[in-house]
């Protein structure tokens, strides 16, 4: 499980944190060693232009066959909301300066392939989404 700092820790699970750069130490995991890995509102907070590394090395830790979650911020369902004054200024400011990056579904497939996963399952909730790889 992959958390930003302050997030409650699960139990049963391998829990770690992500730092302020994007960066989560995986030096002592192997590769093909998962069976499963959780990226819990993690994405938002790797810089764009190294989310497709960042994807990559998780994939490169899976085994065949086992999966990868991602959740995290839609930019096109949160422009929605901005568009249709759901969310004020003062929230809107919070948001884009508290995440290095917010991904839209589209570019989203395109990171999951070329990170050498394929989506299983994607759904959206709001303005967030949830989705389901294997490797």
């Amino acid at each position: 499980m992959i958390q930003n700092p302050g997030q409650e820790e699960i139990a049963d699970y391998n829990n770690r944190f992500i730092d302020e750069n994007g960066f989560v130490d995986l030096s002592d995991v192997s590769d093909n060693e998962c069976t499963e890995i959780v990226l819990q509102d993690v994405l938002n907070q790797v810089p764009m232009d190294t989310v497709v590394a960042f994807m990559s090395a998780f994939a490169q830790k899976l085994r065949k066959g086992g999966t990868l979650s991602v959740n995290g911020l839609d930019l096109r369902m949160f422009c929605r909301r901005v568009l249709k004054n759901d969310i004020d200024d003062k929230t809107f400011n919070a948001v884009t300066n508290s995440n290095k990056s917010i991904i839209s579904i589209p570019s989203l497939k395109q990171i999951v392939a070329q990170s050498g996963l394929v989506v299983e399952r994607l759904r959206i909730n709001g303005d967030k989404y949830e989705c389901v790889t294997t490797r």
